[in-house]
């Protein structure tokens, strides 16, 4: 668990800087590389491998990956194979892949309780974990952030109970079915996250854009339905 706990911390911190190259949505699907990664890992850690369909939709949805984050000019996929941007996505997506791939083992190596306290119990011995590393970093590399982020504690409570929520679907989740198919699913978020960078953050996009995550989804929902 402690492995999944920091390969989840170092995924994050990669994806927020992949933001900094391209804008808030583009960066997020840099990150998808995840759900091949993710079913790499599965096949090859926990025995788990997808149907050959759900290869090929997983193929599909890389295809559609590439589409949106590739230019135009003959230099594209150069550019998406070295681009700063792409490789701290990139990178991000495989340690999300990690942290997956370790929440699915702890989960199902833990067989003497329900699924839900199963789920719950992995789910606090991560951020317990997590929350140990973060406030020893910033207790001595950043101590000043520590009171920004006491007298910001309405704000953070929020984005904390978000956070929780999310990661305990997540966990269930994968008590429930394999790791493949559950952050795939999950890519329904690219959706959510053009959605936020066109009304919230105003910014544009082009129909290629707008393709490439059709295909995306078109991907997910082959790993949903033949996975």
């Amino acid at each position: 668990m402690s492995g999944a706990a920091t390969a989840q911390i170092v995924g994050t911190i990669l994806l927020l800087k992949s933001f900094r190259e391209r804008d808030f949505a583009v960066g997020t699907v840099y990150s998808k590389a995840e759900i091949l990664l993710v079913a790499i890992a599965s096949t090859i850690i926990l025995k788990e491998s997808p149907s050959l369909l759900a290869w090929i939709a997983i193929v599909v949805c890389m295809v559609g990956l590439v589409t949106l984050t590739a230019k135009k000019s003959s230099q594209s996929y150069y550019y998406l194979a070295t681009s700063p941007g792409a490789l701290r996505g990139i990178s991000s997506g495989l340690f999300f892949g990690l942290a997956a791939v370790g929440i699915r083992s702890s989960v199902t190596t833990l067989t003497a309780s329900s699924l839900w306290h199963r789920s719950v119990f992995t789910l606090a011995t991560m951020l317990g974990i997590q929350a140990l590393l973060h406030g020893l970093y910033l207790f001595f590399f950043a101590p000043d952030q520590l009171s920004k982020i006491f007298s910001s504690w309405r704000r953070c409570v929020l984005i904390g109970l978000m956070s929780v929520s999310g990661t305990t679907g997540w966990t269930v989740a994968m008590a429930m079915t394999t790791a493949s198919r559950v952050r795939t699913l999950g890519q329904i978020e690219i959706v959510l996250a053009f959605i936020i960078s066109t009304t919230r953050l105003k910014e544009r996009h082009k129909i290629k854009d707008y393709v490439a995550s059709a295909l995306v989804l078109l991907g997910i929902i082959g790993v949903v339905v033949f996975g």
